[in-house]
């Protein structure tokens, strides 16, 4: 496999699981937040 590619195909990986990340966690706060606060 080209480095190139490598580095590529890493960049892609790490924006997916940070768009994956910031999506999930602010769910799961508010889910929490509304039943505590409920």
């Amino acid at each position: 496999m080209l480095p190139e590619l490598a580095e590529f195909g890493i960049k892609v990986i790490a924006c997916t699981l940070g768009v994956y990340l910031a999506t999930l966690l602010p769910f799961f706060r508010d889910s929490r937040g509304q039943a505590d606060s409920d």
